[in-house]
């Protein structure tokens, strides 16, 4: 083949896959897509303090309105630090394991 030959051949070879591509692109765009899962999770030092209240309360509407995207808010609800190394404690420590430091005491 003469180099003209190989030219339409090079040429014809890209319409196709041109076509191809555009076919596969546009089943795709029609084809169901799943929608990512996001997930912000907030935590403040406490949580019943007034001014977190205008912040969560923000982020919760958009959790709702938003698909694929969830909100978890979390925190102690008081300053007291002995209560809250103890919540902490208790998330961590296993109940067997509690219990035997509750009667060594």
């Amino acid at each position: 083949m003469n180099r003209k030959g190989w030219a339409l051949v090079g040429v014809l070879g890209l319409a196709v896959g041109l076509v191809i591509g555009t076919a596969l692109q546009i089943w795709r765009s029609h084809s169901e897509v799943a929608v990512n899962q996001r997930v912000y999770a907030m935590d403040v030092a406490i949580s019943s303090m007034a001014f977190w209240n205008e912040p969560k309360q923000t982020w919760q509407r958009i959790g709702k309105t938003t698909p694929g995207l969830r909100t978890v808010f979390g925190g102690p609800s008081g300053s007291d630090p002995a209560t809250q190394i103890e919540s902490v404690d208790a998330l961590l420590v296993p109940p067997q394991l509690e219990m035997e430091r509750a009667l060594n005491r």
